[in-house]
């Protein structure tokens, strides 16, 4: 099935350093599709089938490419419309990008794979070096574009959150009773009891007694 864009364009970086060696040395592959693309268990990669390779004059031949690459992932000129260069290898490569997206694919990889497989070589991409900027810099757009996208989500989720607090029923005022405000006044018309008497207890007035004026007989 197709495979994740992120993990395509780390396979596209590491298939555009292997032709920097290659065209570096004036050495064509002619022959660059998926079977011929493999994957080591390190996580490396590695590019096998070189029986279409072959030097890169710079002379135009015109029929020295006839009918050799892949059909589907060779250039127009692989057979036989124009001599080949660096560039018939990134229009494979393009085609090879495209492959491991799928057909249904339209993100961020598609205007890079268009300008890799036009028809006219003079209007592709002109080396890997260039075609190894472009992903870079598209990888950086992409992660600046999921970082304003994580942005705008946490910013709608507390919009969100404070739009719910504001739509909660405010609670009431308790309306305390107003015996429960009186307050306790201390009149000055009262007195403290004396120290040793009990509270509330009436005081007995004492009896004069009259005093016994009766002579002894």
């Amino acid at each position: 099935g197709p495979l994740p864009e992120n993990q395509v364009r780390h396979l596209a970086l590491a298939i555009c350093a292997a032709l920097k060696v290659l065209h570096a040395h004036q050495i064509l592959h002619r022959d660059i599709k998926p079977s011929n693309v493999i994957l080591r268990p390190d996580g490396s990669l590695k590019l096998i089938d070189f029986g279409a390779a072959r030097l890169a004059t710079g002379k135009d031949t015109g029929c020295d490419t006839l009918l050799l690459g892949t059909p589907g992932f060779a250039p127009p000129e692989q057979f036989g419309f124009a001599p080949t260069d660096v560039r018939s290898d990134l229009y494979a490569l393009g085609m090879t990008l495209k492959t491991l997206l799928g057909p249904a694919y339209q993100g961020s990889l598609s205007e890079i794979i268009k300008r890799c497989t036009r028809f006219d070589p003079q209007q592709r991409i002109n080396s890997a070096v260039e075609l190894e900027y472009l992903l870079i810099q598209n990888g950086r757009l992409t992660w600046r574009r999921w970082q304003r996208i994580f942005i705008f989500l946490v910013l709608a989720v507390l919009a969100s959150i404070s739009f719910y607090a504001m739509q909660l029923p405010k609670e009431s005022n308790t309306t305390v009773p107003a015996t429960a405000n009186r307050s306790l006044n201390v009149t000055n018309d009262k007195t403290l009891p004396a120290p040793g008497t009990v509270p509330g207890a009436k005081a007995k007035i004492p009896t004069e007694t009259a005093p016994n004026t009766t002579a002894a007989a």
